[in-house]
């Protein structure tokens, strides 16, 4: 039964973007973008949204409001804040793995995880927007203090 259904696919399968560099990046966003939605209506949404945010790390900087500029049209607008907590998610434990490589240890490069740099408000010790750490180049914040 699956050898069948197989060469089917392989014969009759549209070529879709996500398809050509099984980008596993690609793949998830098509994915998300597709629950409930046409593929010829998710895929210029796709090509403009790879464009502007071309891997996890993009997108887990992205602006929130820019995201959701672009996934204007496709509704379901909570599939695109999810796809942006996942990717601050994912980045933040990639961080964390780069941090414990550095030679932090796991707890102390937990505790550096700080929200996105924004003057407008205080850094915030935590799970979320989790970018810079102390073995990369640029500050970081644990507590109060600010660290270079």
């Amino acid at each position: 039964m699956l050898e069948p259904l197989i060469k089917w696919f392989e014969k009759n399968q549209r070529p879709l973007p996500w398809r050509t560099s099984y980008d596993p990046y690609q793949v998830w966003v098509s994915e998300v973008m597709l629950q409930q939605t046409q593929v010829e209506t998710a895929l210029p949404y796709f090509e403009r949204f790879v464009r502007e945010f071309p891997s996890v790390d993009a997108l887990a900087k992205a602006d929130e409001e820019r995201v959701l500029k672009l996934w204007a049209g496709l509704g379901y607008y909570r599939r695109a804040k999810n796809l942006i907590a996942a990717a601050r998610e994912i980045d933040c434990q990639i961080a964390v793995e780069r941090a414990v490589a550095c030679g932090m240890g796991t707890c102390q490069s937990c505790c550096i995880r700080v929200r996105k740099p924004d003057a407008s408000k205080p850094p915030l010790v935590g799970r979320d927007w989790c970018y810079r750490l102390a073995c990369t180049d640029g500050p970081v914040f644990r507590g109060a203090d600010l660290l270079w």
